[in-house]
């Protein structure tokens, strides 16, 4: 073999490592979490919040994409513009990062669709180009759905990794949320093996609560979390979407289940809390 061809030869392995190294040290695309309310006064959008504060707070890139239409509440907790939405990122998907919120570090909102017709006609291709993009530069992105079955409410589901579905340890939202799995399953053909039910506002000594075996027998669902009731969520939620994190009851809950969504990702700065 001539020394050109062994050179050639050298030259190409070369290549072939250097690509072997770069799709290694990749970077993962976002886990995507859903976060889906059985109905509204759930504190659905106060959970979404705080488990997007505690990831960031554990060092993850963290996108809180609202597709709540009616319109969300996110723009009014954190004196967000509307004008910059979903509908303006999803049209310019090639660059959406000039509509998306900065909250504080690692913290960053892209707020839901302002006109309800709008977020109504927006197609899953569209939803799902705008995820592929965004996936590249965040490590986490979370849905905050609305609650009612629309068109989006289906396509976040079916992109998410997780859902997290949100109810409270009562008869009547059991049922109801049996009723949406059934729905889920046999008329629109959902996988519901990535769903967990998380429990908001769970009073241990409420005697009007299920016991949390009929909750989950009631439900389907295995009981994933409890998030705490607490008389210091109002204050406790000001100071988290500002990023700061008291020791109250519900703000331990929500790092221990940011934690428990992203297990290997750990913040020395926050075990103080979990």
């Amino acid at each position: 073999m001539s020394s050109r061809s062994l050179s050639q030869e050298a030259e190409e392995n070369r290549v072939v490592a250097l690509d072997s190294r770069e799709s290694r040290v990749k970077k993962p695309e976002a886990k995507i979490i859903c976060i889906l309310p059985n109905k509204g006064g759930f504190g659905k959008n106060t959970l979404a919040v705080g488990v997007g504060v505690s990831l960031a707070r554990l060092n993850l890139r963290t996108l809180s994409l609202e597709l709540d239409a009616s319109p969300g509440d996110l723009a009014g907790l954190f004196d967000l513009d509307p004008a910059s939405s979903l509908e303006q990122a999803i049209n310019s998907s090639c660059n959406p990062s000039q509509y998306i919120h900065k909250i504080f570090d690692k913290l960053y909102v892209l707020l839901g669709p302002q006109d309800p017709l709008r977020g109504e006609m927006i197609k899953k291709e569209e939803l799902e180009r705008l995820v592929r993009v965004l996936a590249e530069q965040y490590d986490v992105i979370i849905f905050d759905t609305q609650p009612v079955l629309s068109d989006i409410t289906l396509d976040a589901i079916k992109m998410s990794q997780e859902t997290l579905v949100v109810s409270e340890p009562y008869l009547e939202s059991v049922r109801r949320i049996a009723i949406m799995l059934d729905l889920l399953s046999t008329r629109f053909g959902v996988y519901t093996r990535n769903f967990k039910l998380l429990i908001n506002k769970y009073r241990r000594l409420d005697p009007r609560r299920l016991t949390l075996r009929d909750v989950a027998a009631g439900s389907s669902l295995p009981i994933f979390w409890l998030v705490p009731f607490d008389k210091k969520c109002r204050n406790s939620m000001q100071q988290m979407r500002q990023g700061k994190l008291s020791r109250a009851h519900v703000v331990r809950s929500l790092m221990k289940l940011a934690v428990e969504i992203c297990p290997d990702a750990w913040a020395s700065d926050v075990r103080r809390w979990v």
